[in-house]
């Protein structure tokens, strides 16, 4: 057994940290473009503040219109992007506060504009979810393995510039994009049920823990040296993994940090330990993010308005 160890490693080893590297590319990148930052220690109680790219994104107005009769029809489905004009922290938001916006395009129906670039927006927010310990996120169905806070926003009219062009609408953030403003901390985007929260995929980093197990387990007796090793060296590799949501900042304090819970994470149980221990944050939406808002129902206006 003790001649057969070492080339187990060897080759089993490094295989197991190859995924975790390979497991999540965005992350990496973003792991790359905040090392040239001043760093500070992940901070459970720090607010995750959004990461995007400066100005105003290119165009993603996908409109289906369709005209009827005396009508305009921009039917379900149809993207816009609108530029949110409030500040919004999970920390403070509340079931029912208010959210303005504006349009960041016109919205159009052949050549008939039925609601022009600028045009006021409203919605408020329609749910709040509070940030968990990780273990929690893991046996949650609900915003499943993300740890970190999120908000839906529910958007139901639109105030054009026209003299008492306002009409009702039934929409959310896009499923599926990002939203866009000013560099911060992380990235957010929309989940497939319309809530906004930390851009984060589990399932990989969770692959990247269970083949660190698998491994360690096949050393047989020396898998509380092998499984702590290996696990804290992913750690120190990319703390997000050690502390199972994104980490903003990269410094060496926060690698050495990494490979301690990494190597914690690596002992048998040692996932119940650090998954209790780490928790996500909050998320912060400052004005002038840009979002992309999906109809959830036929925008039905008058084919007499101006």
């Amino acid at each position: 057994m003790s001649d057969k160890l070492p080339s187990r490693l060897v080759v089993l080893a490094p295989l197991s940290l190859l995924l975790l590297i390979l497991g999540e590319p965005g992350l990496a990148l973003h792991a790359k473009s905040a090392q040239s930052e001043s760093a500070a220690a992940p901070d459970a109680s720090t607010t995750v503040r959004l990461r995007g790219p400066l100005g105003i994104s290119p165009s993603y107005t996908k409109l289906i219109p369709e005209v009827e009769r005396g009508l305009f029809v921009l039917k379900q489905g149809s993207v816009f992007p609108v530029t949110i004009l409030s500040i919004i922290d999970s920390k403070t938001a509340k079931l029912g506060d208010p959210v303005d916006g504006a349009l960041v395009e016109d919205l159009t129906v052949g050549d008939k504009i039925v609601a022009a670039k600028g045009s006021y927006i409203k919605g408020w927010i329609s749910a709040v979810h509070n940030p968990r310990n990780v273990l929690e996120s893991k046996f949650c169905p609900t915003n499943w393995l993300n740890s970190n806070a999120a908000l839906s926003v529910h958007f139901s009219n639109i105030q054009t510039k026209a003299k008492g062009g306002s009409y009702q609408i039934d929409a959310q953030p896009a499923p599926g994009t990002p939203l866009r403003g000013d560099c911060q901390d992380v990235s957010l985007s929309v989940r497939h049920d319309g809530c906004i929260t930390v851009h984060w995929n589990g399932i990989k980093y969770g692959a990247t823990g269970a083949a660190i197990s698998a491994v360690s387990w096949l050393t047989g007796p020396y898998k509380l040296i092998t499984g702590p090793i290996m696990s804290g060296t992913a750690g120190a590799i990319q703390p997000a993994y050690a502390f199972d949501k994104p980490v903003a900042k990269e410094d060496a304090l926060t690698r050495a940090k990494g490979g301690l819970v990494g190597a914690v994470k690596g002992l048998p149980g040692g996932f119940i330990v650090t998954g209790i221990a780490n928790h996500g944050g909050d998320i912060a939406i400052p004005s002038g993010t840009e979002m992309q808002v999906a109809l959830d129902s036929d925008f039905v206006i008058p084919a007499a308005t101006d």
